[in-house]
């Protein structure tokens, strides 16, 4: 990555990264010691950095601002070696200082984010979010990937399905209906390769390997299958696995749940506010099913995909870049803008909040005022309260983005199972968790107060869209959709 250089001083390590990538600032420096402006690299499994640099050419590379970071070399990438990088090179006024990420500026002026996040917007909407085309779609389509895997399956040696066992396609409706229980054989037909860990012997599969969000639906996690054996790669199709079930979506949740300790039943389709003004909010575990199933009326455009507050540097004059383009693609718009408002109050919000569930509580009931309208709460003046400035930025964003003007449901079941994913982001406080929960079931109950057709017949131009279904055409798990 450096070889014209005599020496890589690394400034430090970026925080925020949730996929196990390591992501440095680092600073060449060449011979006679002139220090060139500083780079982002990062480190990550071979064919991983790979196929971001695809997604990078395929979805970025054309439709970048002027000042930005880029890719400008090809990534270094051994044969033989198992680890691969790629360098993000500063493209504009970077002068002589070193960027943050905006995770850092937030916890230390959370008054500076509404305005970063309003610019970052006006650098990328024109190419990116703006670019957006009406798209109806199952929500299963955009979101089961953010989910933990429908299935654990440890491998069986004799490969043998037996009379009453089940055969699993991708896309199939039995990722999302419950109907695969632990303990039964299972036959994985034609599912493709997304990710390997030989060292854990462990095998992640899923629907297809193009960069869409429904190529990662119907994720299943074999284990036991003797990776130091055989070589796979990632995209690869698998033409039949077979093994026993060992843990479901449903299970993995709930232990993911366990782990925040709760102070409620666990088991209840409510959970109990304690909170003036703020109901009983619903266990959105008991949702799952329901909302992947909703039909959602939305727009598609390029996403980054991973817009989380450690992928968005600052530059010294207010500049935002973005890195790390592992999974952008073609998606539903708002994803985006869920996926960093729950980066925003789960990285930043819960740790200016007193500790426990109490203090995620007073969270809840502050972002329940905003979700309401009641602005009053921004005029509050401990820290909480002006990062909550940077929530109302975004939804400026989102309102503006809103295939039917004033109709929230589209965001709020985006934000829902996006919040159960920064559940299980382990490098985040117990607190932080519990407050991803919590978002969760909040955005659930809005979803839950709001019909489903709410638009009039002039707003309907959605409707002349292909949705996934039409293109499914008439398979398993069709029928009525469940209400969320």
């Amino acid at each position: 990555m450096f070889r014209e250089y005599t020496e890589v001083e690394i400034v430090r390590e970026l925080e925020g990264g949730h996929s196990g990538a390591r992501v440095l600032l680092v600073r060449p420096i060449r011979v006679g010691g002139h220090r060139d402006a500083p780079v982002v690299a990062k480190l990550d499994e071979r064919q991983s950095i790979l196929y971001e640099r695809r997604r990078y050419d395929l979805h970025v590379k054309g439709t970048l601002p002027a000042t930005t970071a880029r890719l400008l070399d090809a990534p270094a990438a051994p044969d033989k070696s198992w680890c691969a990088g790629l360098k993000y090179t500063f493209v504009g006024r970077l002068d002589d200082t070193e960027p943050v990420s905006l995770r850092e500026l937030a916890l230390r002026d959370p008054q500076k984010l509404g305005g970063l996040i309003h610019t970052l917007f006006d650098e990328f909407g024109p190419s990116w979010w703006l670019q957006r085309h009406p798209y109806r779609f199952g929500v299963w389509r955009e979101y089961e990937h953010v989910l933990p895997p429908s299935l654990v399956v440890e491998a069986l040696p004799d490969g043998e399905l037996g009379a009453t066992g089940h055969e699993l396609a991708p896309l199939g409706a039995w990722s999302r209906d419950n109907e695969v229980l632990p303990g039964e054989i299972v036959a994985l037909n034609g599912f493709a390769v997304q990710k390997l860990d030989v060292a854990k012997d462990i095998l992640y599969l899923a629907a297809g390997a193009q960069p869409e969000a429904i190529n990662r639906a119907s994720k299943v996690e074999v284990r036991g299958l003797g990776l130091n054996q055989q070589t796979l790669f990632r995209g690869e199709t698998i033409d039949r696995v077979v093994g026993r079930v060992v843990s479901t979506r449903d299970d993995l949740l709930r232990r993911s749940l366990q782990a925040l300790e709760p102070n409620f039943d666990l088991r209840a389709g409510l959970i109990p506010s304690g909170q003036d003004g703020v109901p009983d909010l619903p266990n959105p575990l008991f949702a799952i099913t329901a909302l992947l199933e909703r039909q959602v009326n939305g727009y598609l455009s390029v996403i980054h995909g991973d817009l989380h507050l450690g992928n968005v540097l600052v530059g010294p004059r207010g500049d935002a870049w973005l890195i790390d383009f592992a999974w952008t693609r073609e998606g539903h718009t708002l994803f985006d803008w869920a996926m960093l408002e729950a980066s925003l109050l789960v990285e930043v919000v819960a740790r200016l909040a007193p500790p426990g569930w109490e203090g995620a509580w007073g969270i809840v009931k502050m972002l329940h005022q905003l979700y309401r309208g009641e602005d009053r709460v921004l005029q509050e003046r401990h820290h909480a309260g002006l990062a909550l400035h940077a929530v109302k930025a975004v939804h400026d964003i989102v309102r503006a983005s809103l295939m039917a003007s004033e109709h929230w449901t589209e965001y709020y079941v985006a934000l829902s199972l996006l919040a159960l994913r920064l559940m299980d982001w382990k490098s985040e406080s117990l607190d932080a968790r519990r407050l991803a929960f919590l978002l969760s079931a909040l955005a659930l109950s809005l979803v839950r107060s709001t019909p489903h057709d709410t638009q009039s017949r002039s707003d309907q131009s959605w409707l002349e869209v292909p949705t996934d279904i039409d293109l499914r055409g008439q398979g398993p798990g069709q029928g009525p959709t469940p209400s969320a």
